[in-house]
């Protein structure tokens, strides 16, 4: 029996399998995890064109990506999103904290640098664990900075900087979820944007191309699984359909 017919139809079939789901294709290399005693998938090259290699994965630790220079990573521990650090002077402030791979520009107005420095002015530099807070107070407005976002606290209201929204029931700037944004400095927004096509760039904030892909649904799972279990024992049936077509078409020839 002639089995070239039988290796086409089967090339035809795997292909065809492997395109439907590509994502559950498992990643090339793996590192030996010591914490668990276990080898572990190596992290795949982040999809943010803004992010850099620190060190390739090998048998013993796994790779790691930050950002470049005048971006840091606005998903903290999570996934790498690099978003554009914040120019304070664009927005006539002065750099109480420079901008890191890890977290945002920190901006204080002169007055509070210059008031900062005074034993006898009104203003105080509160310390914590995660942040920096710089307080200037007057007669009627209140200017905070921290180092997750910049916030102006006056009579009307609260300010809250980009990828923040304001909540009116705690009165506080709250980040915004994975796949949303607020594309302004100095807002008071009480709803992030959802990330979408031709909407997710620009000088303030980057969507992922994750936002965009859809998830694929449970039947599409299935069938797939199926078409993966199935498509050796299909490969026999195409076959004796496609060798008789094959034989018609050499004789002809002859």
């Amino acid at each position: 029996m002639n089995t070239l017919p039988i290796v086409l139809a089967c090339s035809l079939v795997v292909p065809a399998y492997q395109q439907v789901l590509p994502d559950l294709n498992c990643p090339k290399g793996s590192f030996r995890d010591n914490r668990t005693n276990s080898f572990q998938i190596c992290t795949p090259a982040p999809e943010d064109i803004n992010s850099i290699q620190v060190y390739a994965c090998n048998t013993t630790h796994d790779a790691k990506y930050i950002c470049k220079e005048g971006f840091f990573n606005a998903d903290g521990a999570g996934q790498l999103v690099c978003q554009r650090c914040r120019s304070c002077e664009d927005l006539g402030l002065s750099v109480a904290k420079n901008c890191s791979a890890e977290q945002d520009a920190v901006c204080c107005s002169d007055e509070i640098v210059s008031e900062a420095s005074s034993e006898t002015a009104p203003t105080t530099a509160a310390s914590s664990q995660n942040s920096t807070t710089f307080q200037n107070r007057t007669s009627s407005v209140d200017t905070i900075v921290t180092d997750k976002q910049t916030t102006n606290t006056a009579v009307t209201g609260l300010t809250c900087g980009r990828n923040t929204r304001l909540d009116t029931e705690t009165n506080s700037c709250k980040q915004c979820d994975l796949c949303s944004y607020v594309d302004h400095d100095l807002h008071s927004q009480q709803t992030c944007d959802p990330c979408s096509e031709g909407t997710n760039y620009s000088n303030l904030v980057y969507c992922p191309k994750k936002c965009f892909i859809e998830e694929p649904s449970v039947a599409k799972v299935v069938i797939s699984i199926l078409l993966g279990t199935l498509s050796p024992f299909l490969c026999i049936p195409i076959a004796i359909l496609i060798i008789p077509l094959i034989n018609k078409s050499y004789k002809c020839h002859q």
